[in-house]
């Protein structure tokens, strides 16, 4: 009796160990599933932009600068842990998403 119960206490212990370090090696693809655009993606709007890229350590960031004439400041939105700038720039021109050319 103590033997099985034994036995089965280590096999619950090692799948849950096991399930633990799948879980630390997948966190960063779990938490951040980014949706990567094809290399020659353009993005359309109405409305003035530029689209740019900013270097860091490791990656590439993309950022689009919506132009306004008078501006009266920045409004500087960082869009979170997944997606992409497809995602978050609906309705910027009142069309809906953007769209490749």
């Amino acid at each position: 009796m103590f033997g099985k119960t034994l036995t089965t206490l280590l096999l619950v212990s090692l799948v849950y160990g096991g399930l633990l370090v799948i879980l630390y090696v997948k966190q960063e693809s779990l938490i951040f599933p980014g949706r990567p655009l094809p290399a020659d993606f353009e993005f359309q709007f109405d409305v003035p932009f530029r689209e740019l890229t900013i270097p860091v350590d490791g990656a590439e960031l993309n950022a689009l600068h919506f132009q306004q004439d008078d501006p009266d400041g920045v409004i500087f939105f960082l869009h979170g842990n997944g997606g992409n700038l497809v995602d978050w720039t609906v309705n910027i021109d009142g069309t809906g998403p953007a769209q490749q050319l």
